[in-house]
């Protein structure tokens, strides 16, 4: 379906309008990106690989790394082409970020120097100060990443646009306040064009530079609303898409990865509950095994004080030793009575720690049920993402065989018209040479009937022509 949309845009463009179309069958749309976190300007990577192959930029220059996703896409370009370029990324210095948050600098320097350390330079410093390390009209790509407040047109207007190039290119990732933003664009742009990707944000680039390329001049002509404009635009933001969708991709992996983790945690909890709980019921048993005991032997106690009782009635004589006796007798079934409720206490003790493990082994096995129902909610969302993105990937692959065939297409047109054209022209000098020569025959002949020996000889050729009549 996505193809049959995209084959049905491109046949409605006029050849004008084709020809813009054409340049975009490059590999370079179809780059995967090297360095992915989450950011807005992943759905612009196509749109900026395309510009970087197409500008071939000298110098470029980033205003902000706060999102260094735009800066690190321009060096794996300049990589990936094979440039002799200098990429320059430019960060605010902690005077000019007072009061805001500061960004992850240390990891996008980490990440710079691993990568592409010999041919990009991280520079921090104010605006001004930054400026001052280029020439004038030296710099060849500017890249904005921050939204472009007053102030911030301000400092562009005043450092940086003396020194872009003659074919100098500005690329705004963020867009900006709609009023100024827009007047300033168009100011900047000196009516050589700018094409805008995103409306809604004001990601636009601008042909700052009055010598620019014949595909560059040809997206600035399309404009929002008119024929091929929405065909383009697609084309750059569904392949920018894909960006998004792996990085998202990625991160579920890791919080998939994240959720096993504590799976695996909680499952080695359970089980040092569990046997801690096996230890308490051990505890419990031998506990309930005195107990009974005791029980026993007070069982054993009461009846020798009822057989002593006993005694006493029938024994008269010895009432006084038997009442020592049971005197005694009764003063450790005391002692084993007081064993007795030692004993009830410590088993009501063992059975409250009992049922305070069974509540938390309750409560454990609560949160797997649910880290079980949101590890398989994400592999589900996992495998959904899989699918969606082998989609796309076909999709992309009969997209570039289409866009690859088209151009194919329209060179072989290109190349016949040319023929038709020179072989016209020679038939066109051929024309003017005949026409040239029947001038000149003309005048020959008028000279010739015009002159004193054509009239003179007028009637021997009379007599001549009578001459062959007669015979």
């Amino acid at each position: 379906m996505t193809k049959e949309i995209i084959h049905k845009n491109t046949t409605e463009l006029s050849e004008t309008e084709f020809g813009t179309l054409t340049p975009l069958a490059s590999r370079a749309l179809f780059w995967r990106a090297h360095y992915m976190v989450s950011s807005p300007v992943l759905n612009q990577l196509p749109f900026i690989f395309w510009l970087i192959e197409n500008t071939r930029p000298n110098v470029t220059v980033t205003l902000g790394l706060d999102d260094a996703v735009a800066h690190f896409a321009i060096c794996q370009a300049t990589e990936k082409l094979g440039m002799e370029a200098m990429c320059f990324g430019i960060q605010a210095s902690e005077a000019e970020t007072a009061g805001e948050d500061a960004p992850n600098l240390q990891a996008v320097l980490d990440y710079n120097d691993r990568l592409y350390s010999d041919f990009s330079q991280i520079i921090q410093t104010d605006h001004a100060s930054a400026a001052e390390y280029f020439q004038d009209t030296e710099i060849d790509f500017l890249t904005v990443t921050q939204p472009a407040t007053q102030a911030l047109l301000d400092e562009i207007d005043r450092h940086w646009l003396p020194r872009m190039s003659e074919r100098g290119v500005i690329l705004f990732t963020h867009g900006g306040a709609k009023a100024n933003y827009m007047a300033y664009i168009h100011n900047i742009s000196h009516n050589r064009g700018v094409f805008t990707l995103d409306p809604v944000n004001g990601t636009c680039v601008v042909l700052h530079g009055e010598k620019q390329n014949d595909r560059l001049q040809r997206l600035a002509k399309l404009k929002i609303g008119k024929p091929g404009y929405l065909s383009v635009r697609n084309i750059f933001t569904r392949l920018g898409e894909l960006h998004s969708k792996a990085d998202l991709l990625e991160r579920k992996t890791r919080e998939a990865a994240e959720n096993r983790r504590l799976l695996e945690q909680k499952a080695d909890e359970i089980t040092a509950y569990e046997k801690k709980f096996s230890d308490i019921q051990g505890k419990t048993a031998k506990l309930a095994d005195q107990m009974k005991h005791a029980a026993t032997e007070a069982t054993e106690n009461q009846v020798a004080v009822f057989e002593l009782r006993e005694t006493a009635t029938a024994q008269t004589k010895t009432a006084t030793e038997q009442a020592i006796a049971l005197t005694n007798a009764t003063e450790e079934t005391a002692t084993w009575k007081l064993k007795v409720d030692e004993t009830g206490a410590s088993l009501a003790a063992v059975t409250l720690e009992l049922n305070t493990a069974r509540q938390k082994t309750d409560i454990q096995t609560t949160e797997i049920e649910g880290l079980k129902a949101r590890l398989k909610t994400a592999e589900h969302e996992i495998d959904r993402l899989h699918k969606t993105f082998a989609e796309h990937d076909e999709t992309l692959t009969e997209r570039y065989s289409d866009i690859a065939t088209l151009g194919l297409e329209m060179d072989k047109t290109t190349k016949e018209r040319d023929i038709l054209a020179q072989e016209r022209d020679t038939a066109r000098k051929d024309l003017d040479i005949r026409t040239a020569e029947l001038e000149e025959h003309k005048e020959r002949i008028t000279a010739l009937e015009t002159s004193t020996s054509w009239r003179v000889t007028a009637p021997l050729r009379s007599i001549r022509r009578l001459s062959g009549g007669h015979k």
